[in-house]
C-alpha cells in the first residue's frame, strides 16, 4: 500500500472503467437517436457489452494473479 506504483495502476484502472461506463451509456442514447428503438430495446443491445467487459475484467485479474 505504500508503493506509489499501485496508486498510480488503481486511479488508471478506476478512470478507464468509469470512461466504459460513460461509453455505454452513450451507446444507449445513440441506439435509440440514430435507429429509433425503444429505451428497453437498446438497453437489452448494450447490456451484452457491459456483462462481457465484468466477466473479462475478472478473468484477467484472475489469470494474473
Amino acid at each position: 500500500m505504500k508503493d506509489y506504483h499501485l496508486w498510480i495502476l488503481f486511479v488508471i484502472y478506476a478512470v478507464c472503467f468509469g470512461m466504459e461506463l460513460t461509453v455505454y451509456g452513450v451507446m444507449d442514447d445513440y441506439l435509440q437517436n440514430t435507429f429509433q428503438l425503444e429505451r428497453v430495446t437498446a438497453e437489452n443491445l448494450v447490456l451484452p457489452f457491459v456483462l462481457m467487459n465484468i466477466f473479462a475484467r475478472t478473468l484477467v485479474v484472475f489469470l494474473g494473479d
